[in-house]
């Protein structure tokens, strides 16, 4: 989110999204809040709370929506801006064939 001057980082051995502040040199400032999935737990794709595998994380300016690619889980799921762990995601994709291992965006479509 560069507007805000924040990094999301997909904790994929972690099992969670962070969010780290940047200064204007793009240093990070501080230890980062956890945004989606809750730190060291795994979940099934029926608690929308945890993340399997977390590899992507995409974060959308023009509707403050954070975007994750949930690799076990099979699925791509979003959180509103302001989320922090513990909070329900949405499922926009499920029950992939294959592990969705990254996120991209084509001009104005999310």
């Amino acid at each position: 989110d560069e507007g805000r001057r924040q990094l999301y980082v997909a904790d994929t051995g972690q099992q969670r999204i962070r969010r780290y502040q940047l200064d204007a040199s793009l240093n990070r400032q501080g230890a980062g809040v956890t945004v989606a999935g809750i730190d060291r737990t795994t979940g099934g794709p029926e608690d929308l709370t945890m993340l399997n595998n977390p590899t992507s994380v995409l974060f959308d300016t023009a509707t403050d929506t954070l975007w994750v690619a949930d690799a076990r889980n099979n699925r791509v799921m979003k959180w509103p801006f302001g989320s922090l762990a513990g909070s329900e995601g949405t499922v926009v994709i499920e029950g992939t064939r294959g592990r969705p291992y990254g996120l991209a965006v084509l001009g104005d479509v999310v």
